[in-house]
């Protein structure tokens, strides 16, 4: 099964869909981006907290599937900063001081590839 209805909240600190009759909902104390992937079967969210590792993936039912790693950690990554697909390709953006990488990734929060960006 799918979800259905994806919505942010309008204050964009939270999100939420529908997975059958259940209503899910994500909500934070700060400011988010969020995409469902295109399977449908779950929802990417760049979190305000867990810096560098600040994105999720929660599969449709509202649990958790896993948190994504940072790739760039170790070259000093403050954090995932938006999300969203390039093409059919589900990209994060990872923000390094005075740059920027793009980071495709797959629905098991695998890297793909990275590229920088500015």
């Amino acid at each position: 099964m799918t979800l259905s209805d994806f919505q942010t909240a309008e204050d964009g600190c939270g999100v939420s869909w529908r997975f059958g009759q259940q209503l899910v909902r994500k909500n934070y104390a700060s400011h988010i981006q969020a995409v469902v992937l295109n399977s449908a079967s779950g929802v990417l969210v760049v979190e305000p907290t867990e810096l560098p590792n600040n994105a999720v993936i929660y599969n449709a039912n509202g649990a958790m599937r896993l948190r994504v790693n940072n790739p760039l950690r170790a070259r000093g990554a403050l954090c995932f900063s938006d999300c969203g697909y390039e093409g059919d390709e589900l990209t994060l953006i990872i923000r390094i001081a005075g740059t920027e990488f793009a980071c495709a990734i797959d629905e098991l929060g695998q890297t793909r590839r990275i590229h920088e960006i500015r």
